[in-house]
């Protein structure tokens, strides 16, 4: 009886210091600049619109997407994420309408779903909600790194960024910015969201998106 009351009392005391190290540890995070994700909302929402899904905008062409869900009808769901089975066969070019089996990217990219996404949006009727999730690409991280070599950790390499993300939000008639990033290691260091904030504020500058920070 005594030791299984030793091994209980240990037990509460390891799990004691795990949380207390744990609550230390989220509010250093925090101090350092955690959650620290900023929030845009658009201020002309038809003007945006037209910057995301005409086919003469290109605004957002380049961005992969990660998901896609929208609401009018039905709920439509869209996985972004690529099965390369389907293009598996193709031995080249010649052999696809498109140049996918050849690259075979992670992700599609707007401009190859937007359409779709047009001809579910368009109409008298404006959707009940949608949430695009963006990400950059491979090769518009590496341009981000190389931009922001001065302001952000030597931590935070190609191999260490799994995802810089934007999420585009509508509901209950507001359009909402939201950013976000992904990485492949714990860290406190808040300099690449920092940074990725900066460049979809300049982003959005650069394309006359008007926006109010929230």
């Amino acid at each position: 009886m005594k030791t299984i009351f030793v091994f209980l009392l240990l037990s509460a005391m390891v799990y004691l210091v795990a949380t207390i190290w744990f609550l230390f540890v989220t509010h250093l995070y925090r101090s350092a600049g955690g959650d620290t994700l900023i929030s845009l909302k658009i201020i002309d929402v038809k003007g945006f619109m037209a910057k995301l899904l005409f086919d003469n905008a290109s605004t957002f062409d380049s961005f992969l997407v990660s998901e896609i869900l929208i609401t009018t009808y039905n709920t439509f769901h869209i996985n972004g994420h690529i099965n390369q089975k389907f293009y598996s066969s193709a031995t080249s070019v010649n052999d696809t309408d498109d140049d996918t089996a050849l690259s075979f990217p992670t992700m599609s990219s707007w401009k190859t779903l937007k359409p779709i996404c047009f001809d579910l949006i368009k109409g008298k009727r404006t959707p009940l909600n949608f949430k695009f999730t963006f990400q950059f690409s491979v090769e518009d991280t590496d341009g981000f790194l190389l931009k922001s070599a001065s302001e952000i950790s030597s931590l935070f390499t190609a191999d260490t960024i799994n995802g810089l993300i934007l999420n585009i939000r509508y509901d209950d008639n507001a359009l909402t910015c939201i950013t976000s990033t992904s990485l492949n290691i714990f860290t406190m260091d808040k300099s690449l969201e920092h940074a990725w904030d900066n460049t979809i504020r300049n982003f959005f500058t650069a394309h006359e998106i008007e926006f109010k920070e929230n």
